[in-house]
């Protein structure tokens, strides 16, 4: 499952980006995370970050296209529904005081009444998602002008030496041929591997990711990265979180015989995903 959206990664992500840079750690300390080694950002990170964003925002547009026409489409059925629900309500049992004919027109009523509140229900869902998309379609326009001006970034490290086994992007799904995107990298290494930090960096999350085993994602400043398929600590754990991090330092096991690693540039919620490989040395 590594190559699907994970929600908890993804919402770990977020709350790394809006914690402030100057909160300290219940314990005390700095969680700032420490200078290092910098470089500017190359041609191909920044059409990165684009391409993303731009492909966010092409879904965003779209879907937002399809939910305005069913809504018109839903105000349309509305409206005639209305229409006849008011003659039903207003209609009197003609023949006197027949029960049949009372009740077959109370059933009509009732009838009209439960379509009209299902309607409004389908109605309200329609305009609040038109709300939300909407909403989520201003800030990728605050994101892709932030991605514009991308800062300096941290001279990355491999966590550990291997071969990319499995690579970032789009690929075709070998049993249902979808086409689907990891965002991340698998790295083939040995049993017992030891994986280190890749730059200095505060430990920001450390516990189970769903599909990629156990993780640690670190922030690095402009920059996070996620490093996964860890084996959990049978005792202590190897970092905890708020833990200031030396380029370098062991952050964990592989659980088996390969280590994942995501690279987010801080850009729009949860970061932006890049291929690890354009800012890693060959």
């Amino acid at each position: 499952m590594a190559e699907h959206p994970r929600r908890g990664l993804i919402a770990a992500m977020a709350l790394l980006l809006a914690a402030p840079a100057s909160a300290g750690p219940a314990g005390g300390g700095s969680t700032t995370p420490p200078a290092g080694p910098s470089t500017a950002p190359t041609p191909s990170i920044a059409a990165q970050v684009q391409a993303e964003l731009d492909q966010q925002a092409a879904v965003v547009h779209a879907t937002t296209t399809t939910v305005a026409s069913k809504r018109a489409d839903a105000a349309t059925v509305m409206r005639d529904r209305l229409r006849a629900a008011y003659r039903v309500l207003r209609a009197d049992a003609d023949g006197g005081p027949d029960p049949e004919r009372w009740l077959v027109l109370a059933r009509r009523r009732a009838l009209a009444r439960w379509r009209l509140t299902v309607d409004h229900r389908e109605f309200g869902l329609l305009d609040r998602e038109l709300v939300m998309l909407r909403g989520a379609a201003e800030r990728l326009a605050h994101d892709q002008a932030q991605a514009r001006t991308l800062p300096p970034l941290p001279a990355l490290a491999w966590p550990a030496g291997g071969e990319v086994v499995r690579g970032f992007g789009a690929f075709e799904h070998p049993g249902s041929g979808a086409t689907l995107s990891r965002r991340g990298l698998d790295v083939e290494v040995g049993a017992g591997v030891t994986v280190r930090a890749p730059a200095d960096g505060v430990v920001r999350y450390v516990g189970p990711i769903r599909g990629l085993d156990h993780g640690v994602i670190l922030d690095h400043g402009a920059v996070s990265t996620v490093i996964a398929k860890l084996a959990a600590p049978a005792t202590e754990p190897t970092v905890t979180v708020g833990q200031t991090v030396a380029a370098g330092a062991a952050v964990g096991t592989v659980a088996r015989q390969r280590y994942y690693l995501e690279v987010r540039v801080r850009v729009g919620a949860g970061g932006t995903a890049i291929d690890p490989r354009t800012i890693l040395p060959r």
